[in-house]
């Protein structure tokens, strides 16, 4: 297995699998319905300056994604918060 940068033209891959996933725990038409918007990815977005999709991959299979953002590095001590990590070679390239 292996992760990667996630590419613009998998965002309908993509929100299948947020879509299936969040239905995998029972909830009914009318609230997957409502969530839709919401488990839906953008092509443009994926990648996006603050925010990094990556996909784990098996055999050329996207198993699953992940999309990181800054809301995620919630436990960084005071004194380095106003510093971003360095950018991750290919995570944020085309």
């Amino acid at each position: 297995m292996r992760i990667r940068p996630a590419r613009p033209a998998e965002a309908e891959l993509l929100t299948g699998i947020a879509v299936r996933a969040k239905a995998h725990w029972g909830y009914d038409e009318a609230f997957m319905a409502a969530c839709r918007d919401e488990l839906t990815l953008d092509a443009a977005a994926i990648g996006w300056a603050s925010a990094s999709t990556v996909v784990a991959e098996d055999g050329g299979r996207v198993l699953g994604f992940a999309v990181l953002s800054p809301s995620t590095w919630r436990w960084v001590p005071p004194a380095s918060a106003a510093r971003r990590p360095a950018r991750s070679p290919g995570v944020n390239s085309p």
